[in-house]
Formats: structure tokens, C-alpha cells, sequence
């Protein structure tokens, strides 16, 4: 009798080895890891730093250090990186007037006490053009606590609602992460004339 042959068995195609780019976080962790990476590839030349760590070293690290009443110009960005790495002040539109070059970047004097603790130490350090990234715990070197919900006596102040808002969140979250990521870039320092007033990109 007649008995039909087995039914052909498709072979199985074995599975790719994982990707070598591929990376596996903890969920805390992910966004910490993959915003300093990325944020890395896209400015390029970037020196990373904990605020409060010292100094020593980086690309961007100036001779002289700049002083008190000092008057940095400057460029920011900013990231929750301890709670899904959200943006509260981003970057990436167009920047500056049809006159000057500087008309939308942001401006402190050094040693006033209009801007946290951490980035005031950053910024002493860097040299004009410089970029870094700066990570700043929750604390005496961050935004203060109870107060100045509107980041309007210590900044830097994020310039749209939704960063406002994000930004808050954490702060106010005793349960969350309240480590913040900073992008910042100086784009000049001016130097006090004596008389009150400042000498434009003075040296």
C-alpha cells in the first residue's frame, strides 16, 4: 500500500546575533546614558562635568578664569536626565537679529546671583565658543527649593510654558530623580569698565 511521504519540515533560519549598537539600561538609567551620547555626536567637541567636582583639563577650558562681575553671554539647554530625559529648554531654531549676532542668547554677571550655583561654576571656566555639559544634582547647586517657581531671580528661566512646567514637575517630585543636564556655550564675556558698565568682549 502506498503511504505518503512525511510532511518536508521548513528549515528554521536562525536568528541574527544581537546589534552591536544595541544597549540595554535600566529604566532610570536609559535616558541618562542615551541624551549625554547623543547630545555628544551632535556638538561634537563637548567636555562633560559634575558640577561641583573641580576643574582640570576639557577642550573648552579657559587660561584665566573669569571673575566676579564678569558678564557672561551665553547659550543654554537643559534636561531632566534623572526622569525620561525631557527637554525643559531645547534648541535648534534660528538665533540672533539682523544686527547682532547675540540678540536671543542670555546674559549674567558672574558672582550676581541670578543663575544656580553649578552653572555659574561652569561658566568661569570656559573659554569663548567652548561647549559643555554640565550635570547638576539636586541641592545647594540647583534651583532652590519652595521658591521662585517662575525661575525669575535665579535661572536660567525656561522660555516657553511646557519647559516651565516640566522643569517644576521635577523639582517639586521628592520621589523622582532631580538630576538636571545642561548644555551650555559661551558665546562671549564682557568685562567690567569700573564705571558700571562692561567692555565689550574685554579681555
Amino acid at each position: 500500500m502506498w503511504h505518503p511521504p512525511p510532511p518536508r519540515r521548513r528549515a528554521m533560519r536562525a536568528l541574527p546575533p544581537p546589534s552591536s549598537r544595541t544597549t540595554t539600561c535600566t529604566r532610570r538609567n536609559s535616558y541618562r546614558h542615551m541624551t549625554i551620547s547623543s547630545r555628544r555626536r551632535r556638538v561634537g567637541r563637548t567636555r562633560t562635568s559634575r558640577s561641583g567636582g573641580g576643574g582640570g583639563g576639557g577642550g573648552d577650558t579657559s587660561a584665566v578664569p573669569h571673575k566676579d562681575g564678569d558678564r557672561v553671554v551665553y547659550d543654554w539647554s537643559g534636561y531632566t536626565i534623572g526622569y525620561f530625559g525631557r527637554p525643559f529648554e531645547a534648541k535648534g531654531g534660528p538665533q540672533g537679529g539682523a544686527f547682532d549676532k547675540d540678540l536671543d542668547y542670555f546674559r549674567t554677571v558672574l558672582g550676581s546671583n541670578t543663575i544656580i550655583p553649578g552653572l555659574d561654576s561652569a561658566l568661569r571656566t570656559m573659554k569663548v565658543g567652548g561647549i559643555r555639559q554640565v550635570i547638576v544634582p539636586y541641592g545647594p547647586l540647583s534651583y532652590p527649593s519652595g521658591v521662585d517657581r517662575d525661575h525669575d531671580a535665579i535661572g536660567p528661566k525656561p522660555t516657553t510654558f511646557s519647559g516651565m512646567r516640566a522643569l517644576n514637575f521635577v523639582l517639586e517630585n521628592p520621589r523622582v530623580d532631580r538630576t538636571l543636564l545642561f548644555n551650555l556655550k559661551l558665546i562671549r564675556v564682557d568685562r567690567g569698565d569700573g564705571k558700571g558698565g562692561f567692555i565689550r568682549g574685554g579681555s
